[in-house]
């Protein structure tokens, strides 16, 4: 926020004209922060999935108790935002909307970081419309405040010191960024996506500037680079081909492969081979920052010798992800938006200079009629929702070739590393949606394919205002009209009227808006766990996080979701825990997200503990 509020400051010896495009600027900006505030501050409380709820605040609750993630209790993610999330229960109650309060005060910082980076890829009334857009696609669609979105918050601050620091070479900026990337790491594994992104960033810059002298080559770094993008390329094949098909291979190996290839030509192209220490002198504060972050998070579990089960939860139990969590998208779509993306994309492609009257016309013409027409046909919402989803590995690829294409432009250097920079954090951070490619999982990745688009598309072409800003609105209103309105779930596929319009009544939850269903579901089960439940403990099985949340209650195991513990003498280790815990209810859910059902020997000791019982929709409670 800091960089958007000093991009924005005048200079006393600043040009008339100068301080009058700031001044426009500032105007545009403001608008643009007071919508996004407005906007998302009337979405803030609305839909909720209580899995996720319950995954993000009873950790919170357990770290608040003393307890470490990991250490003390499985947790879903690295572990940082557990800390975060138990602060905010310090600040603003222990309560669900307290965690959607410290996403909003996060959201704006984020959005005058987001729109500093959109403004140095375009004009300021460009840069407010992808802003916008990136809000109505973002996190208004789902408030809960998941890791992702954090993802995504740093990711951007990271690209805002990044991109600040190319006009003002500052090594404390790098640090920043590396400190971004580490802190999104800590809120979830996937923040490492940014970082490898940076990392082949700085690779980039480094082999991106030209020196007619070829005398002084220094291999050392070369090879070191060449070694270094190699092992990238080949690793992320790797965790690609474990859930390999189509929807994989358009549309995230090969975007990230072009990426690598690009980084090859340029390393073997460029006049200037930079030696190793030119390479460490960028890589060193960008590092410090990062390590700096992890370190901080780290120290505590060193000190009480629990180091080696941090590294087992952060990065071992997210394998069984690709077992117990995996969606691939649709073949179909992935198809559909290549046949529209294409066109349009070689399109700007042939037109270098300003694109023609006819093509603007025709185009905006067609989707402001997918906006009309996607309430009524759910065919063109899929077909619009394709385009717009697909536009992310077309623009990636697009991208590289203008980079591939422009090897040997001396006069574009800067340029050259700020679109390279946005393409490779882009690339990289659209594997958040893998392998779990739905319509909410590109909704954290969203935003900064916008930005992908929009610089390419001023690469290559210099596009009338008045239909960029068009095309923007069009794309606006079809998110905010279209797709918001309803559960995230169905965004893309059809219409869905906003149901979630009811109170739920429990305590802990109160403020939410939800739907009338899963309101009385969860109203109806407190009643009943009220009714019979006694002591500090209950335990509910499986994927019932929320459960020991909602209605204040401990879990006396260490699980969250059941996929990610040990099967291994489980029912054994299960049952000696429930009554050394004195455990009197326990809840059993019928129809559980990832992991499967309960055992048959877990069921079979639960039923002879707690014979009596009662039926709340897919929640079996029993108690004794």
């Amino acid at each position: 926020m800091l960089i958007g509020c000093c991009a924005l400051n005048d200079s006393p010896n600043q040009h008339p004209l100068a301080r009058t495009r700031r001044a426009y600027t500032a105007w545009v900006f403001c608008l643009t922060f007071l919508l996004s505030s407005l906007y998302m501050g009337g979405m803030l409380l609305r839909s909720w999935a209580p899995e996720d709820e319950g995954t993000l605040a009873q950790p919170a609750e357990r770290v608040l108790y003393g307890e470490f993630p990991h250490r003390d209790f499985d947790d879903a993610y690295t572990g940082g935002q557990a800390f975060l999330n138990a602060l905010s229960f310090r600040v603003f109650g222990t309560r669900l909307v307290s965690l959607r309060y410290m996403l909003f005060i996060f959201f704006l910082a984020w959005v005058p970081a987001f729109f500093y980076v959109a403004s140095k890829l375009s004009n300021s009334l460009v840069a407010g419309a992808v802003t916008l857009l990136a809000v109505v696609w973002s996190v208004p669609n789902y408030p809960a405040a998941m890791p992702s979105w954090y993802n995504l918050f740093f990711a951007t601050f990271g690209l805002a010191a990044l991109l600040y620091d190319l006009d003002r070479p500052n090594r404390i900026l790098l640090a920043l960024a590396g400190a971004c990337g580490g802190a999104s790491f800590l809120c979830k594994q996937s923040g490492m996506f940014f970082v490898s992104g940076v990392f082949l960033y700085l690779i980039f810059r480094n082999f991106n500037l030209h020196n007619k002298d070829r005398s002084h080559r220094r291999w050392l770094g070369t090879l070191t680079a060449l070694l270094s993008v190699g092992a990238y390329g080949c690793g992320l094949t790797i965790v690609i081909t474990k859930s390999l098909n189509l929807v994989s291979i358009i549309y995230f190996l090969i975007p990230a492969l072009v990426i690598d290839l690009v980084l090859l030509v340029r390393i073997i192209a460029s006049p200037r081979q930079d030696n190793l220490g030119l390479l460490v002198k960028d890589f060193v504060p960008f590092l410090a920052g990062l390590i700096l972050v992890l370190a901080v998070f780290v120290s505590p579990y060193i000190a009480s010798g629990s180091l080696i089960k941090l590294l087992q939860g952060v990065f071992l139990a997210p394998e069984k992800r690709f077992v117990h969590a995996v969606l691939p998208g649709s073949s179909t779509k992935a198809l559909i938006g290549l046949l529209i993306d294409i066109p349009l994309i070689l399109m700007i492609i042939r037109e270098r200079g300003k694109l023609p009257r006819w093509f603007q016309i025709v185009t905006f013409s067609a989707f402001v009629a997918g906006v009309f027409l996607s309430r009524r046909f759910p065919v063109v919402l899929k077909t619009t929702w394709a385009a717009m989803w697909m536009l992310l590995p077309v623009a990636l690829v697009t991208g590289a070739i203008y980079l591939i294409w422009h090897t040997r432009l001396i006069d574009a250097i800067r340029s050259q590393q700020r679109l390279f920079l946005i393409l490779a954090v882009t690339a990289n951070c659209s594997l958040i949606q893998f392998p779990y490619t739905t319509s909410e999982y590109f909704c954290f990745v969203a935003p900064i394919a916008a930005l992908t688009v929009l610089a390419v598309a001023y690469s290559w072409a210099r596009s009338s205002r008045v239909w960029s800003v068009g095309m923007l609105v069009v794309c606006i209103v079809f998110m905010a009209v279209d797709c918001t309105p309803g559960w995230v779930w169905k965004m893309g596929v059809e219409f869905a009227p906003d149901d979630q319009l009811a109170h739920i009544a429990v305590p802990r939850a109160r403020g939410l808006r939800v739907d009338p269903a899963s309101a009385r579901t969860y109203e109806e089960l407190g009643r009943v766990i009220d009714q019979h439940a006694s002591g500090q403990y209950i335990y509910a099985t499986p994927d019932a996080p929320e459960i020991y949340f909602l209605y204040g209650f401990r879990n006396p195991t260490r699980t969250l979701w059941d996929f990610l513990g040990t099967t291994e003498g489980r029912t054994e280790h299960v049952l000696a825990t429930i009554d050394q815990h004195h455990v009197n209810l326990v809840v059993i859910r019928s129809n559980p997200f990832s992991s499967g059902p309960v055992p048959a020997d877990l069921r079979a000791g639960l039923f002879q503990r707690y014979p009596n019982s009662a039926k709340v929709n897919h929640f079996d409670v029993r108690w004794r």
